[in-house]
């Protein structure tokens, strides 16, 4: 018997080994595929990102170039710039198509560089260096678009290993687009070895980067970049598999690769991540070493395995002890029962000093022993008595018998019940092991459901988590007869729940007859949330330590369906729920301050990249600030130069001929005439560049008596053509209504236009997201108004986009709260201009909005 039960303990202990081992090894590997594919694509964004607004400086010179008739100098200048105030461009160049500029002057090729610090130049056009035949020129000309170059080496021009971005430039020649030249950057690599070699991978594991052609562009192994291919190391390694990797790649695919590759570096087997980079079309590979990434679970495996055999151990110890104190003392007493049956009536009968049957049976034969041999000393003696004496002892002997059998019996029965105890004890354990070995709070749930339902009527079972902060217990898990239920709730000022009472009173209850014994825990018998009235029912509350995570309960329809047995196995089976429930809320408390950690250092990072915009945007309007000075200017000059020639003309009008003149005299009004609209666009310029300039400067200004309805009117304008810029399908109605009496507030324009902006932006976003969502059947409409009332005024932003559901809506001013993804927006937009409006202006500052229907901001000033 013991055997049997030892086998069965090492069957069991095995396969809960065995599926140990491999749940544990599938969770590592899809968190490890899941931390690859993060790790990345977040790598892949950073990376584009930086290229991204590296491309973007040629792109807008480009347009500049394209759409400005400008001299060779401002040209130049304009390549010169884009060296000196992008430090991640090494050298600018802006060829020209050969005999270009004149007959006698083939090469004209403009270059900037950086060099020991100072901005130097280079013509690179002559007979030893014809550009006109190299890569760099032809490919872009022949296909007429902008691209990125190979990593190469580029002798007699930056004279380092560099890649180039070209783009072919068009320009205007008698009405048609006619190819001009190339203009480049050269951006070095130095930059993008050291952030991919910074990536932590474990300790042996590193990322590298390819071209579209497969070429090493980095690797911790500086000799292989540019020296070596992916294909060259897969026919050092003679392995098919990285083959088949590097054509994937190239072709700018993304996966996780789970192949038989050894590492450069280590020699370690190891798995690939990869992910291309859009921009250019090379690819981000990351390597993990797979005995370091599964040390974890191998350490897991082995104290598993520990611990199993250790808990194997110990449960046998239990049970050859528990059989050695039943069978021990039976033994003794079976032998000298069957001598006695033999006819020994003076057989000694073992001394059995235990208070069970056992003991008692042994009583009796003492007893039976005692009486026999006085009976049989009085037979000899009394010859008369001796029948009488025989027929009391087969009398005696049929009751002796009917006894034993009764006594066994019932030793029978008690041996069973220990056997169930043994198993209900074992599978309680694995029932332990099961729900502690999880994380998921809706795994642990179901699989208590299950088991518990294996070891008692539980026709109704419901686990309900205890919220303090809120004082309710959250019930998620309700199943009545085989049906899950809907969730509910209950407050804890309800007293008249048993769930609340067990909560309060940190005790079980035990109820098999509720209709009679409700009365012993509350006051009045509440109508069940959910599902019917139950007749016997036990609530426990699993607790660790003090602490009352939630109440665990089995019900069923029948009176008097539980014993205190079960009762005892359920208690224990709290606790170990409890543990299990506390370790999963505390998991999943870690991820997500884990993941607002993330989200913050993404704010952040895009709030350092607006500041880097705004003086960005600073620098560019004070260059075009001057030459649109000129243009302003002399439109005003030539407006006036046109007025005095036709006066000249009216002078001299007995001296021409009157069709002369009047023809002469209509071309000039309609210079004169464009000149105006010249000027007066000019102005609408300068005003815009000059709103641009006090936007990015971020420093309080001075009160200032201000035309609010014309700061609101330019601030839509901004902000409707800014992002039209940028989406050139964007359309909105804007519905103004301004107070014509609204007169002149005195506020820090500067401050208050930069909230209006941000409103504007704020609400152009939502309508772009709703037009993604409804298509055509859906048109964007921005109102904006003003409205002066008693001593204030009163401005109102109001868009019909997604709106802002309740439940964010008292967040939205806090610092680095957004709801647009990372990358898309910092969190401190509306934060700051709150900070403005309330704290530096007195005024008040409120949301209304409807969840997909609109959103409201209502600013308030007050008239000082």
């Amino acid at each position: 018997m013991i055997a049997y039960i030892l086998v069965s303990i090492m069957v069991i202990f095995s396969l809960v080994f065995i599926t140990t081992q491999r749940i544990t090894q599938k969770i590592v590997t899809d968190n490890l595929k899941n931390n690859a594919r993060y790790m990345t694509t977040g790598a892949v964004e950073r990376i584009e990102k930086v290229l991204s607004s590296i491309k973007r400086v040629p792109d807008n010179f480009a347009e500049l170039i394209r759409d400005n008739e400008l001299a060779d100098e401002d040209i130049q200048e304009l390549v010169k710039l884009m060296v000196e105030n992008n430090e991640d461009i090494e050298g600018a160049c802006f060829a020209y198509e050969p005999y270009y500029k004149s007959d006698t002057q083939k090469y004209y090729s403009m270059y900037y560089y950086r060099k020991e610090g100072e901005i130097a130049f280079r013509n690179l056009g002559n007979d030893l260096y014809n550009y006109f035949l190299m890569d760099w020129y032809q490919v872009p000309k022949e296909l007429g678009k902008a691209m990125w170059s190979e990593p190469y080496f580029d002798d007699g021009g930056a004279d380092m290993v560099i890649s180039t971005y070209y783009i072919p430039i068009y320009l205007p020649q008698d009405g048609v687009e006619t190819f001009t030249g190339i203009l480049t950057i050269d951006l070095s690599l130095d930059w993008l070895q050291e952030y991919v070699n910074q990536m932590k991978i474990y300790d042996t594991g590193y990322g590298f980067m390819i071209s579209n052609s497969g070429t090493i562009i980095t690797h911790p192994i500086t000799s292989l970049i540019l020296n070596e291919t992916v294909f060259t190391i897969a026919d050092e390694q003679e392995s098919p598999a990285l083959r088949e990797i590097g054509r994937h790649m190239i072709r700018g695919e993304t996966s996780f690769a789970e192949v038989e590759y050894h590492n450069v570096r280590s020699g370690s087997l190891s798995w690939i991540a990869y992910a291309p980079i859009s921009l250019n079309g090379w690819s981000l590979g990351m390597v993990f070493p797979v005995n370091e990434f599964m040390a974890d679970a191998n350490q897991l495996k082995k104290t598993v395995f520990a611990l199993g055999i250790g808990g194997s151990l110990f449960i046998i110890l239990i049970i050859i002890l528990i059989a050695r104190s039943i069978t021990s003392p039976l033994r003794k007493l079976t032998r000298a029962t069957e001598k006695f049956a033999e006819g020994d009536f003076e057989v000694a009968l073992p001394v059995i000093h235990s208070k069970d049957e056992i003991g008692r049976l042994n009583t009796a034969f003492h007893a039976m022993q005692t009486t026999l041999a006085s009976t049989i000393s009085d037979l000899k003696n009394t010859s008369e008595q001796l029948k009488a004496s025989n027929e009391k002892l087969e009398d005696y002997s049929h009751s002796l018998e009917q006894m034993v059998d009764e006594r066994t019996a019932e030793l029978k029965q008690k041996n069973e019940a220990l056997d169930e105890a043994f198993t209900n004890i074992k599978t309680l354990n694995e029932i332990g092991k099961k729900i502690t070995s999880t994380l998921d709070i809706d795994s642990i749930q179901e699989l208590v459901y299950e088991n518990v339902n294996s070891m008692m009527d539980a026709s109704s079972f419901a686990i309900m988590i205890y919220n303090k902060p809120e004082q309710k217990l959250e019930c998620n898990l309700t199943i009545e007869k085989g049906v899950k239920l809907p969730p509910f709730e209950l407050p804890m000022a309800d007293k008249n729940r048993f769930a609340v009472w067990c909560v309060d009173n940190a005790s079980p209850i035990f109820m098999n007859d509720v209709d009679t014994e409700y009365s012993r825990y509350v006051a009045y018998r509440a109508k069940p949330k959910a599902g019917e009235s139950v007749s016997s029912l036990i609530y426990l509350p699993m607790m660790i330590e003090e602490r009352i995570i939630g109440v665990l309960s089995a019900q069923s329809f029948q009176k008097n369906a539980y014993t205190q047995f079960q009762l005892d196995m359920l208690e224990n089976l709290a606790n170990f729920v409890a543990i299990a429930l506390d370790n999963a809320m505390a998991y999943k408390t870690i991820q997500k301050a884990n993941e607002e950690l993330k989200a913050a250092q993404a704010q952040l990072i895009q709030s350092e990249k607006m500041a880097s915009l705004g003086q960005l945007t600073a620098g560019i309007a004070h260059e075009i600030k001057n030459p649109l000075n000129f243009v302003n200017n002399f439109s005003e000059l030539s407006v006036e130069l046109a007025t005095e020639i036709i006066e000249e003309i009216d002078k001299w009008s007995d001296r021409l001929d009157a069709r002369d003149a009047d023809y002469v005299k209509g071309m000039l009004q309609d210079i004169e005439s464009n000149l105006k609209k010249i000027n007066d666009h000019g102005k609408r310029a300068d005003s815009i560049i000059r709103s641009m300039l006090l936007h990015s400067r971020g420093k309080a200004g001075e009160m200032q008596p201000t035309d609010l309805n014309a700061l609101l009117a330019e601030y839509v304008s901004i902000g409707y053509h800014g992002i039209q810029a940028t989406d050139n399908t964007f359309n909105i109605k804007i519905e103004a209504d301004y107070d014509p009496d609204l007169g002149k507030i005195t506020v820090v324009p500067q401050d208050i236009g930069r909230v209006f902006l941000n409103l504007i932006n704020n609400a152009c976003y939502a309508t772009i997201q709703k037009k993604k969502e409804l298509g055509e059947s859906y048109f964007p409409i921005l109102s904006v108004s003003t409205k002066r009332e008693e001593n204030q005024v009163v401005i109102r932003v109001r868009d019909n986009g997604k709106g802002i559901p309740q439940e964010i809506i008292d967040k939205i001013f806090n610092p680095f709260f957004t709801t647009k993804p990372a990358g898309s927006g910092t969190g401190l937009g509306l934060s700051i201009s709150y900070d403005i409006i309330v704290q530096e202006h007195g005024g008040e500052f409120i949301v209304n909005s409807q969840e997909k229907e609109y959103a409201e901001f209502q600013i308030t000033l007050p008239i000082k």
